[in-house]
């Protein structure tokens, strides 16, 4: 893993918002515009980005709040991930990991330690969060495609487990 030092993490702007944009429609063909960015923004405000050289490189969406999944609503309080996005060429540079430890210092103030996200069986960033920490808790289906619903919190200490 190659190391960003000059990678800074700081609250989403307004002025972000065609950065993030971009950055989520790469990642995710149904983000073909920013307005799923802004109207996510709008509903949580609790969005940071992680830049390099002053450009945005990463963005996420964190809630702390009663608005999660009813599969993570059994794990309140927590803060929940709703989105990590990491441009491609900045990949397992570290990023993605300055960005979970956001998470987790916000979940420390507002939620006893528990970090919380739902990320698809194929996603090769289960090996990033099994490395910061995060544990399976349960699995399921969405639209068709497999997930695991991961917890990061003082109390995990059982590995995931990838059948």
């Amino acid at each position: 893993m190659a190391h960003v030092p000059c990678a800074v993490v700081r609250g989403w702007r307004i002025a972000d918002l065609d950065a993030t944009g971009l950055l989520c429609s790469d990642s995710f063909p149904q983000y073909h515009s920013t307005a799923p960015v802004l109207r996510a923004w709008r509903n949580s405000r609790k969005a940071y980005v992680a830049t390099v050289a002053d450009k945005v490189v990463a963005f996420m969406l964190v809630e702390d709040d009663e608005s999660m999944p009813d599969d993570a609503a059994a794990l309140l309080p927590c803060v929940y991930v709703w989105l990590l996005v990491v441009a491609p060429k900045f990949r397992r540079c570290g990023i993605g990991t300055l960005l979970l430890n956001e998470a987790k210092t916000r979940a420390e103030v507002t939620a006893g330690g528990r970090v919380v996200l739902q990320v698809d069986q194929d996603n090769p960033a289960v090996s990033l969060y099994e490395k910061t920490g995060f544990r399976q808790y349960s699995e399921g289906v969405c639209d068709g495609k497999p997930f695991y619903l991961l917890v990061c919190s003082p109390n995990t200490k059982a590995p995931i487990s990838v059948a």
